[in-house]
């Protein structure tokens, strides 16, 4: 009934709905799954398959008394979310690293159906196009139970760029990507975070590890970003973000977030994610809606496009896990695409786009715009960092 409630006062107010069907949620019946919220097997283990479609068709079949709409059929629901921060490419990679067992592994072994000792310790090509291909057929199965059977009408989006590659995620409606400055770490009891300011780092930030990650073809959010606190410099991320996402002409930027506690009007910040008592955040975001909604910064005269090839991405991920499994990021982007030709910060001057088909014509690189005296200027004349 809250959530009913919350949902439809948020709609009279012309505020939109992004619903995840799974962040943590427990869905198995075996040891593992009562210890941990099974992450990674959730795209392959057929008792978690099930267990989200059936919360999704409870979910998203309930009709709201307040709006008197199924959440399949409201437009207030913007998006739908299958995995948040869940991939099984990401979770098998950090299991051989830190030696842990992925929950239901047997399962995974069965549907690889080759000699698993050699596939892990050793990965081929072929054994991480399998693991791609687990991800393509959950996505697959998912967004046809969505679409097809339960009529959900939102746009779809697998978990978030940096936990999945772009390739098995490409079938979906729309991309999505978080990202934080300064993160707590570790996220215990004993957490800290460091007090670094973002502006000083132009060649490594929020803004510029996320400008190659975009398609021509595909929508792009950002359904996370902040500056937890207590970071000195909370002040700067917003307006950081939003600028340069307007300028990269990306199709949503969300604080996370608003409010992790019960108390709505805290006398003070409770949880480091909380923006509800950090008025030195909460000031700018009119100038932050003004700058994305109503185009007080422009979009880039200029778009780089770097074409690239699942092929290319699996072939440099086998030899780096190879080497070191480590060292192999679980996704995809324009500078990972040009072997680090294309440096981060070009998205500070320039648009970036990631050609997923590989026929855009390859990049000139020293055509590209350069920063001059440590100052990066965009194409358009209105932002300095």
């Amino acid at each position: 009934d809250r959530l009913d409630y919350l949902v439809a006062a948020l709609k009279k107010r012309g505020i939109y709905v992004n619903v995840n069907l799974h962040v943590s949620r427990l869905g198995g019946s075996g040891i593992a799954a009562a210890k941990t919220s099974c992450k990674g097997s959730t795209w392959f283990a057929r008792e978690l398959v099930e267990s989200e479609k059936r919360y999704a068709k409870d979910l998203l079949t309930h009709r709201n008394p307040y709006t008197g709409m199924t959440y399949a059929e409201d437009p207030a629901v913007a998006m739908v979310e299958l995995n948040n921060e869940d991939a099984l490419f990401s979770s098998f990679q950090a299991a051989v690293r830190t030696g842990k067992e992925l929950p239901y592994l047997d399962e995974l072994k069965k549907l690889w159906g080759r000699d698993w000792e050699v596939s892990t310790n050793r990965v081929s090509e072929a054994f991480l196009t399998f693991l791609l291909d687990t991800e393509r057929a959950y996505l697959k199965e998912m967004k046809a139970y969505l679409k097809d059977e339960l009529k959900v009408k939102a746009p779809l989006a697998s978990t978030q760029l940096t936990y999945s590659p772009v390739w098995s995620q490409k079938e979906l409606d729309y991309l999505d990507t978080h990202e934080y400055w300064c993160h707590p770490s570790p996220v215990n009891k004993g957490w800290r975070v460091r007090q670094d300011p973002m502006v000083n780092a132009p060649e490594g930030n929020c803004v510029a590890w996320n400008t190659p990650r975009k398609t021509p073809v595909h929508p792009m959010t950002m359904s996370e970003y902040n500056n937890p606190y207590p970071n000195y410099y909370g002040a700067e991320g917003q307006p950081l973000m939003h600028a340069y996402a307007a300028f990269q002409d990306w199709d949503g930027v969300f604080e996370y977030s608003y409010d992790n506690r019960v108390d709505s009007e805290p006398d003070s910040v409770e949880y480091f994610f909380s923006m509800v008592a950090r008025t030195d955040v909460l000031a700018h975001l009119p100038a932050c809606a003004a700058m994305f909604l109503r185009g007080d910064v422009a979009v880039a005269r200029r778009f780089v496009t770097v074409p690239t090839a699942e092929a290319n991405w699996t072939k440099d991920a086998a030899a780096k896990w190879n080497e070191s499994v480590g060292k192999v990021t679980p996704f995809d982007d324009a500078s990972h695409a040009t072997g680090g030709k294309l440096p981060y910060w070009e998205g500070l001057l320039t648009g970036i786009r990631m050609d997923l088909t590989g026929t855009a014509k390859p990049v000139d690189f020293d055509a590209l715009p350069r920063p001059k005296d440590g100052v990066y200027v965009s194409d358009t004349g209105e932002l300095r960092w």
